[in-house]
Order: structure tokens, then C-alpha cells, then sequence
């Protein structure tokens, strides 16, 4: 297949992507073990990222390292912090990502409705409110992060676990800077599942807000 002209929020992406069918023929083995990302679709952050093979290559093994495996902290815990500091850093394409996936393999029904209300809902225990406070505080820019909010997080968590939490936050603190800079277009289905879930707080899919062809 060769390369497919979509449009973005702004008409156009900004740098035309690579078709994603070529882009996981080529590269399927970095991907193995990812069918919810790719099993319907091809992110187009990724089939941006696919102009530099090694750079994608690159962040696909960290996202390996960072967000697949369970870790100190967990799985769920992860994509909560994933979550809140997309939100935080006002990326709504990474928001959108994060909340779809957080509910495919993390959050229970219950945490779901209630992420937003996460400081009075029975549903989140105080360690994950520590952890979700420090990552909101952390995406915001200039950072919010205080002494404060490392002494609340050391009341459940050890530094070990302190340095996976700040792992994931830089993570995604790469990949929000990525997708608001291209605007990258949201693929229907997180755009779907954002709305449906994210509109009543405010969201809305602003520059990501065009989805993209998505490749046969």
C-alpha cells in the first residue's frame, strides 16, 4: 500500500503519516502482544513516528517497559496516572487514548463513571489519590509538583515505586508534547468512547478533532 492523504483537525496532518497496514507488516514484531491498540485500528501517532522506524521502534519497547508489564505499582494504577496527566497537559488526543484503553484493561465500571470525581468517590482508595493528584500536578506546565505532594505519595509508596510513577508520567508527558504539536486526528473509536465518557467534564476533541481515513 502506499501512503493515504487524510485529513486532520487543521485540514490536513501536518506531516503526512505512513499507511498503517505497511507500517505493522513492517514492524510487527515490535507490536506482538498489542492487539488492543492495533487490532482495529493503527494509531496515527504511531504511522507519524513511522517516517523514523528507529524512533518508533524506540518508544514502542519503553511503552513495553513503562505500561505493559505490572511493575511495583500495577497495571491500573498506571493508566489512571497515564489518564491524569494527558488531561493535566491538555493533549485531548492522549486523553481520549488513555481513558479508552484505562477502561479496556484497568478501570472497573464504577472507576470509570467516577475518574473525575476521583477525590469523593469509594471507588479509588488514598494511595491512588495521592498518585493521581502527584500526576496532575506533574503535567501541568510550569510543573506542579511540590515537596508536599512527594511527602503524600511516600505515606504509601516506597521510592522504588515513586520512580516507576514518575516513569509513566514521562512517558506520556513525551507522547502528549508529540500529539498536540502534529494535532494528531483521533481515530473514531477513542473520539467515540471520549465522548461518550469525557464530554459531561468538558472535554472536546479540539485540533485532534478531524479522524483520519483509517487504512483497509
Amino acid at each position: 500500500m502506499g501512503e493515504q492523504q487524510t485529513t486532520g483537525a487543521g485540514g490536513r496532518f501536518m506531516v503526512q503519516p505512513l499507511d498503517g497496514a505497511d507500517v505493522l507488516a513492517e514492524h510487527r514484531e515490535h507490536f506482538a502482544g498489542m492487539d488492543h491498540i492495533v487490532g482495529t485500528y493503527f494509531p496515527n501517532s504511531f504511522r507519524l513516528m513511522a517516517r523514523q522506524p528507529d524512533i518508533l521502534e524506540a518508544c514502542v519497547a519503553l511503552g513495553r517497559v513503562v505500561m505493559r508489564r505490572p511493575g511495583t505499582i500495577g497495571i491500573p494504577l498506571k493508566w489512571m496516572i497515564a489518564h491524569m496527566v494527558s488531561s493535566a497537559a491538555g493533549c485531548r488526543y492522549c486523553t481520549a487514548h488513555t481513558i479508552e484503553h484505562a477502561a479496556d484493561v484497568a478501570l472497573t465500571p464504577e472507576q470509570l463513571a467516577d475518574i473525575w470525581s476521583f477525590e469523593r468517590s469509594p471507588h479509588f482508595s488514598e494511595a491512588e489519590r495521592a498518585v493521581m493528584r502527584f500526576a496532575l500536578a506533574a503535567g501541568q506546565s510550569p510543573n506542579g509538583v511540590t515537596e508536599a505532594h512527594f511527602e503524600e505519595l511516600r505515606a504509601h509508596h516506597d521510592d522504588d515505586q515513586i520512580v516507576e510513577i514518575v516513569a509513566v508520567i514521562a512517558y506520556w508527558g513525551f507522547w502528549n508534547r508529540w500529539n498536540d504539536t502534529f494535532a494528531t486526528p483521533l481515530e473514531a473509536s477513542p473520539l467515540a468512547f471520549a465522548r461518550q465518557h469525557l464530554t459531561a467534564r468538558g472535554w472536546e476533541p479540539g485540533r485532534h478533532a478531524a479522524p483520519a481515513a483509517e487504512p483497509s
